[in-house]
């Protein structure tokens, strides 16, 4: 047995040798990787679908409310507000103790047909504060003195954000739709949602028609699209038709996948 066993150690030692030799490669210090899109956990998503689809009508704060009196009511009416299908949420939500703002005072505000995301920018810019959604829920930390405020979400990251939280109920293509009649459809949904905010971001593809010249013919096939966001939605038919989309200058664009 033992003699056995002398015979197949080197065997099993070259083995092992060639075994750690095949890692996979490391990206040299200083190479440049392609950016890929940011992800949002599903709780995240709902969570600024929300906050950009649910508008407040009229709302009234005095210089005399606290933040912490104002968030209050902010939820109350976004629970009045909100028409979508409750979702349990993947994780528990870590809560956040808003007792350390309770002090704070951001002066009198009057709200009227502003989304609820546009209504947070306001009071945490009065209140010297910036605000963010994670763990699904929203955050709210102080703004250091030493530097200057936030500015508010660039078009592009606004429509990034839209993108991935708007899920598409049922879409179904058949085999002989254009890649151009599918991005249309795709259009449509997408005005169908109240964007407003105070500075519009510009239409879904508001660049994309230069393109249908280029690829408006190619067809991506029978599809059946359930329960998936519009940037999935975007990556298969993209996918189908060879292509793949950015955003760019606030609109999405297209171009070859190679």
């Amino acid at each position: 047995m033992s003699s056995f066993l002398l015979k197949f150690l080197p065997i099993l030692a070259l083995a092992c040798i060639l075994f750690s030799s095949c890692k996979s490669p490391q990206p040299e210090a200083g190479t440049k990787t392609e950016t890929e899109t940011p992800s949002l956990s599903k709780d995240d998503q709902q969570i600024w679908f929300k906050l950009e689809s649910i508008h407040l009508k009229n709302v009234e704060f005095t210089k005399d409310t606290t933040f912490n009196q104002a968030i209050n009511i902010l939820k109350l009416r976004a629970r009045e507000l909100d028409t979508t299908p409750y979702t349990k949420p993947q994780n528990p939500p870590q809560q956040q103790d808003l007792s350390q703002f309770s002090h704070i005072h951001f002066g009198a505000l009057k709200f009227k047909n502003v989304s609820l995301a546009e209504a947070l920018n306001q009071i945490c810019k009065g209140s010297k504060l910036t605000w963010e959604v994670k763990h699904g829920a929203i955050w709210f930390n102080k703004t250091p003195e030493t530097e200057p405020a936030p500015e508010l979400p660039d078009h592009n990251k606004i429509l990034l954000i839209r993108l991935h939280a708007y899920q598409l109920g049922h879409l179904e293509f058949t085999e002989d739709i254009s890649f151009q009649q599918a991005i249309d459809m795709l259009r449509l949904r997408y005005r169908d949602v109240d964007w407003a905010t105070t500075k519009p971001v510009k239409s879904l593809t508001s660049r994309s028609k230069q393109d249908y010249a280029k690829f408006g013919n190619r067809k991506p096939g029978a599809l059946v699209i359930k329960r998936m966001s519009m940037a999935e939605a975007l990556d298969l038919i993209c996918g189908r038709c060879g292509l793949k989309w950015k955003i760019e200058d606030g609109g999405v664009v297209f171009s070859e996948s190679t």
